[in-house]
């Protein structure tokens, strides 16, 4: 949007997921006036997830100071990185901070230190940045909670500009689509049994996994032995 409608100096950092690592490099584009300008990459760091969160740290940090490039708005869709945008805030790096939030996962880490650490992070971030959108109504009053006033809070729903999707004429026929990240929070646990209850009823069904997480490789296993069973039978 920002970029369609050519607004002066775009920075876009990306920085990989540690728990999703589609994307195996930092990357940064500058976008000017709806033009791209500039376009890097460096290596990160994945593995572990909590000396990668460190390291891409320092890397966030390298590459706004590193540059003479100063912002009017941050929108950081990170707890970590909103913090650090209230650190750039304070030098002068940004004038002011969004933390656009997907959401509070209660235990997003299984060792009990580093998740009660995201937790501060969650809250202080929320506290400290000029604005709070976020993708569920649910968080309004988990924000009120925390002290936050109605003014800066802003449900911003998830879109997709259609234009972006390419259109099918013919869409395939019984075909069951989980889209998501494929974990146990999400129930792709399931889908093998699903699968197998439709497929005793419609044989032709279909399953696409539209997603990737730490179930992905156990949920191929999984679905074609299932599968298999019920063929024999």
């Amino acid at each position: 949007y920002l970029i369609e409608h050519k607004v002066a100096v775009i920075t876009k950092i990306k920085l990989p997921l540690p728990e999703l690592p589609y994307l195996k490099r930092a990357e940064v584009t500058v976008h000017k006036k709806g033009v791209l300008r500039e376009s890097s990459s460096m290596p990160s760091f994945l593995r572990p997830a909590w000396f990668a969160y460190i390291m891409q740290s320092f890397q966030l940090l390298f590459i706004v100071f590193g540059s003479k490039q100063s912002y009017d708005i941050l929108i950081a869709q990170d707890s970590l990185v909103t913090f650090f945008g209230v650190i750039f805030r304070a030098f002068g790096k940004c004038k002011k901070v969004i933390f656009f939030s997907h959401g509070i996962d209660k235990q997003r880490f299984s060792n009990p230190f580093i998740n009660s650490l995201y937790r501060l992070f969650e809250s202080f971030a929320a506290k400290q940045s000029d604005f709070n959108w976020f993708l569920s109504k649910k968080m309004i009053p988990i924000r009120k909670k925390q002290g936050i006033r109605d003014e800066i809070l802003f449900w911003i729903p998830s879109t997709v500009p259609i234009k972006l999707v390419a259109r099918k004429k013919v869409g395939k026929k019984n075909s069951v689509v989980f889209l998501g990240t494929v974990d146990e929070k999400n129930g792709a646990q399931l889908l093998p049994g699903i699968i197998v209850r439709v497929k005793k009823t419609i044989p032709s069904v279909i399953l696409d996994v539209m997603g990737n997480g730490p179930l992905f490789e156990k949920l191929q296993k999984d679905t074609r032995k299932e599968v298999h069973q019920l063929l024999d039978n």
